[in-house]
């Protein structure tokens, strides 16, 4: 009966709630996503580079489309959002 209850509740959230990729919409690479959030955070990341994965993906954009007919219009860089994202998110979980 609890594992039923579980499956509907969660059936119900993924018809109410969504999560978005919110990527203004331009490229952005690996790399300097990683080294953006190194620094953001203060702490230097360890690289093992390691021969490309079966199943991944070359390249990948964000898709704002969603996002747009929500009346949301992303005007962030990268380099502005994410500081900023890890400076609230440590600071929420702080308390």
């Amino acid at each position: 009966m609890v594992s039923v209850v579980l499956i509907s509740i969660r059936k119900l959230l993924a018809d109410i709630l969504r999560i978005y990729s919110i990527g203004k919409g331009n490229q952005v690479q690996l790399m300097d996503f990683i080294i953006n959030n190194g620094e953001s955070l203060g702490v230097p990341f360890k690289y093992n580079f390691l021969p490309a994965q079966k199943g991944g993906v070359a390249v990948t954009y964000a898709d704002t489309a969603d996002l747009k007919q929500l009346g949301c219009k992303v005007e962030t860089l990268l380099g502005v959002g994410m500081p900023k994202f890890i400076k609230c998110f440590k600071g929420y979980y702080k308390k």
